[in-house]
Formats: C-alpha cells, sequence, structure tokens
C-alpha cells in the first residue's frame, strides 16, 4: 500500500503506480482464502482510497455486479447448498458433478480452508 500511495504523490507516477496496485493485488488474491474480515476490510477501503484517484475500479466493479446479478437466482443457490451436503456427506461424485452444473453458468466454485464453498465469476471480461 506504502508504494501505491508513494508514486502517486510523486507527480502521479501512473505506471509505476498501476504496477504496484497490480502487485498488491496479486498477492491478495493468492491469500484471499487466508484472510480475515478485517483484512480484507483494510483491502478494500485501500482500493476505494486509491479509487478516488483513478476512478477505474467502480466501473469494474458495477459490470461485475450486472453480470453476478444476471446469474443469481434461486436454483444456483440450491445447487451450492446441495454441493455442500454431498461434501458433508463424503458423496464426492455428487459434489463434482454439481461443481461441473455450476461452471456451465460461468461460475467458479471455490472451496476455502474453513470448509466453505462459494461462487464467483469465471472471467468477467466476457
Amino acid at each position: 500500500m506504502y508504494l501505491v500511495k508513494r508514486f502517486i504523490s510523486n507527480d502521479l507516477n501512473f505506471s509505476d503506480a498501476m504496477a504496484a496496485i497490480f502487485n498488491f493485488i496479486n498477492r491478495v488474491n493468492k491469500r484471499k482464502n487466508h484472510l480475515n474480515q478485517a483484512n480484507i476490510l483494510e483491502c478494500r477501503e485501500f482500493m476505494i482510497e486509491i479509487d478516488k484517484v483513478l476512478g477505474i475500479i467502480k466501473p469494474l466493479y458495477q459490470e461485475y455486479c450486472e453480470k453476478l446479478n444476471r446469474l443469481k437466482d434461486n436454483s444456483i443457490e440450491q445447487i451450492l447448498e446441495k454441493r455442500v451436503l454431498a461434501k458433508k456427506n463424503s458423496d464426492y461424485c455428487e459434489a463434482d458433478k454439481l461443481r461441473k452444473e455450476l461452471e456451465t453458468t460461468g461460475l467458479q466454485v471455490v472451496d476455502s480452508q474453513f470448509h466453505e464453498s462459494y461462487c464467483e465469476l469465471k472471467d468477467i471480461w466476457n
């Protein structure tokens, strides 16, 4: 975070600032399953602060939300709940089948180390 602030305050050294932001996001993504709520909020606040200068995150987030809302319906939630139950009951064949079914909708199933499952968009740019 420090590097981004330093580069931006240095006559808006945009290329170095963007490289530092990319590195920050890359590190966060690699550790996303190990972050606690306080870490997540800190990252979010940092990105909101940076976006006040850059103005690029909000439009991308709005596009992401639009695509996610198109995918949201009760059937996806039900399939995910069935998958969680199948894993809990050690029915891994059924869990894999349900994962594949979810992936056909453009979602990627993520299993965290805390035995929780959630879905995220595979590729928001298509």
